[in-house]
C-alpha cells in the first residue's frame, strides 16, 4: 500500500511538470515573485499554485517613505517588489525624499551653530553689571582737584587735603626736574643722582601717616586701588596649613598691624621676635577668624585684592 502511495505521488510530479513544460510555464519562484500592479486594488501570487484566499489588498496610495521602505525590502532580497513598471521612477522618488529630508536637517544645524556663535560672543549680563558696577564705585583721582576731593570723602579734612595734593605735586615736579639736570650734564647714572634722588623719597609724602588706617583704608577702596592681601594657595605642612589658613582669606592684621598690601605683611613677619606667638585676623566671606601663628614666614603665597572698609 506504500508503495502504490509514493508512485502516485511521483506520477502526479512529474505530471505537472511536463505539463508546464507543455504550456511554456515555469514553477513559482522561492521566494514568490509579489507582483503589485497600480491600478489593481488585490495582489496576486503568480504561479499555478497560488492561493486566492492569500491575497492582500493593495494600498491606495504610497508616500515617498513608503516607497522607500519598499526599495529597502529590495535591496535586502527578502521580497521583491514591483510598482506598477515603474520600478526606476520608485527609487528616483525615495532618492529625492531623503535627500529633502538631509537638506531640512542641514538648515537646522546651521541654524544651532549660528545662534551658538551669537550666544558666545555676547557678554553675559551678570559679568557686563559687574564691571559697570567696579567702574561705577572707582573715584577718577587723574588730576589734584579730582585727588583731593577723593581724600576728602575718605573723611580727611579739606585743608589737609589740600596740603597732601600741594606736597605731592612739589615733590614729583623736583623729581623730574632732577632727572632732566642729570641728564642733561652727563651724571645720570652716578652715585651723586642716587644720593639727591634719595634725599626727595625721604620727603615724599606718606599718605597711609598722613590721614591714619581708617581713612587711607577707605581711600584706597573708593579709589579703586588694592586694599588688602588674600592667600592664594597654602604649602603644604606650612603653619598656615596647620593654623587652618585656607586659599581665599583675606588677611586683615597680623600683629596687631592693619596689613594693606605685601610690604606691609612682609615687614609685619620680620619684625619682633622670630617664633614668637602674635594674632593674627582673617577675613573668611562675612567672618573674622582669630589665629595664632608665630613670627615668621606663614607658607602661603598672597595676590592683592579689594575689600569694602564697612565691616
Amino acid at each position: 500500500m506504500y508503495r502504490i502511495s509514493l508512485f502516485v505521488m511521483v506520477s502526479f510530479v512529474v505530471g505537472v511538470g511536463v505539463g508546464g513544460l507543455a504550456f511554456g510555464q515555469r514553477p513559482a519562484p522561492t521566494p514568490p515573485l509579489l507582483e503589485m500592479d497600480l491600478e489593481t486594488e488585490v495582489p496576486s501570487r503568480s504561479g499555478p499554485d497560488s492561493d486566492p484566499s492569500m491575497a492582500q489588498a493593495a494600498p491606495e496610495s504610497r508616500s515617498p517613505t513608503d516607497v522607500a521602505e519598499a526599495e529597502g525590502v529590495t535591496e535586502t532580497n527578502e521580497t521583491e517588489i514591483v510598482i506598477g513598471g515603474g520600478d526606476e521612477a520608485g527609487r528616483l522618488l525615495a532618492m529625492e525624499a531623503r535627500w529633502s529630508s538631509l537638506a531640512t536637517q542641514l538648515e537646522r544645524l546651521s541654524r544651532r551653530v549660528i545662534d551658538l556663535e551669537q550666544r558666545l560672543a555676547e557678554p553675559s549680563d551678570e559679568s557686563s553689571d559687574a564691571d559697570d558696577a567696579s567702574v561705577s564705585q572707582a573715584l577718577p583721582i587723574d588730576t589734584p582737584e579730582e585727588r583731593r576731593n577723593a581724600l576728602i570723602l575718605a573723611g580727611v579734612e579739606q585743608r589737609v587735603a589740600e596740603d597732601i595734593v600741594l606736597r605731592e605735586s612739589e615733590i614729583a615736579m623736583e623729581r623730574l626736574d632732577l632727572r632732566d639736570r642729570a641728564a642733561r650734564e652727563g651724571w645720570l647714572d652716578s652715585e651723586r643722582y642716587i644720593e639727591e634722588l634719595s634725599i626727595l623719597s625721604e620727603r615724599a609724602v606718606d599718605l597711609r601717616n598722613e590721614v591714619g588706617d581708617a581713612a587711607f583704608d577707605r581711600f584706597l577702596y573708593e579709589t579703586g586701588q588694592a586694599n588688602r592681601v588674600a592667600v592664594a594657595s597654602v604649602m603644604a605642612g606650612s603653619q598656615g596649613e596647620l593654623a587652618g589658613i585656607l586659599p581665599g582669606d583675606i588677611i586683615e592684621d597680623y600683629a596687631g598691624q592693619r596689613v594693606f598690601d605685601f610690604n606691609d605683611l612682609r615687614s609685619a613677619t620680620t619684625a619682633g621676635t622670630r617664633d614668637e606667638t602674635v594674632p593674627v585676623t582673617i577675613r573668611r566671606g562675612d567672618r573674622f577668624i582669630e589665629t595664632w601663628l608665630a613670627r615668621g614666614p606663614i607658607g602661603v603665597s598672597l595676590r592683592a585684592d579689594s575689600a569694602s572698609p564697612d565691616w
